[in-house]
């Protein structure tokens, strides 16, 4: 039953209807700084930390991360540079062992001539092309530090320009020698001709009126003869028919010879 004061008679039993085992007590007493047996009050935390010295350890953490991120970051791309290198000396050596090979081949082929054939100036040169630079050691080794990789590559492009030079150079003197061999040949043919022209002429006379085995021999000298004058002394004669002429010239020459007993 309840009482006039509202009470359902539960207090009388020593229950206070209030009371919650779970709960904190309550401080009544401005004055009371702790628990009756002295231990420490429960509202102190010495765990919890305030706001502005979260945020300073917020952004401790946040500048050490950024900063282990940026050496990552700066090492990656030192290594990166440090292979680029690498390969960059490695294609240079290649490089100027390529060029060297084939300023090899061009000296073999290009500068097996008859070197008679050129002045003096111009026969220097031809010795000084023949000798090719032994090609230098250059190391492009992982271990090597960027500043020596990047000497060894200069190195090696330098070297490589130089070969390539000296092929051009090969090259030129090969084709200078051609126009002049083919000019002294030209000459050389031209002189052969004037020379077969008055030694087939003085057959002719001196076989005037014999009697040949082979008769027409005469007549094909004597047309040979003919057809090879108006090349004798001129300027824009065909070389290739002015040597074919000449060889005619002495193929018959010597068979009248042969045939007049001469």
């Amino acid at each position: 039953m309840v009482d006039d004061d509202g009470y359902d008679g539960i207090r009388s039993h020593g229950v206070d209807p209030d009371w919650n085992p779970f709960s904190t007590p309550r401080d009544d007493d401005p004055d009371d700084i702790g628990w009756d047996d002295g231990s420490e009050t429960p509202h102190a935390n010495p765990s919890r930390m305030s706001r502005k010295g979260v945020a300073v350890l917020t952004a401790c953490t946040l500048v050490i991360a950024v900063a282990g991120i940026g050496m990552v970051i700066t090492e990656s791309r030192l290594s990166v540079r440090h292979d680029q290198l690498v390969s960059a000396c490695s294609d240079a050596v290649a490089s100027m062992n390529r060029n060297r090979e084939r300023l090899e081949g061009l000296v073999a082929v290009d500068l097996n001539i008859d070197g008679s054939v050129l002045d003096g100036k111009r026969a220097g040169r031809y010795e000084s092309l023949r000798t090719i630079r032994r090609a230098p050691s250059i190391q492009c080794d992982a271990t090597l530090r960027n500043r020596q990789l990047e000497s060894n590559t200069a190195k090696a492009r330098k070297q490589a320009s130089a070969y390539v030079e000296q092929s051009k150079r090969v090259a030129a003197c090969r084709k200078e020698y051609d126009k002049t061999r083919s000019e002294k040949s030209r000459r050389d043919d031209m002189t052969r001709l004037s020379s077969d022209l008055r030694a087939a002429r003085d057959l002719l006379d001196r076989t005037a009126g014999m009697e040949l085995s082979v008769p027409y021999l005469r007549s094909r000298l004597a047309d040979t003869v003919e057809q090879a004058e108006p090349f004798d002394g001129a300027d824009d004669a065909d070389h290739r028919r002015v040597s074919a002429l000449a060889d005619t010239l002495e193929d018959l020459m010597g068979q009248i010879r042969e045939n007049a007993g001469l």
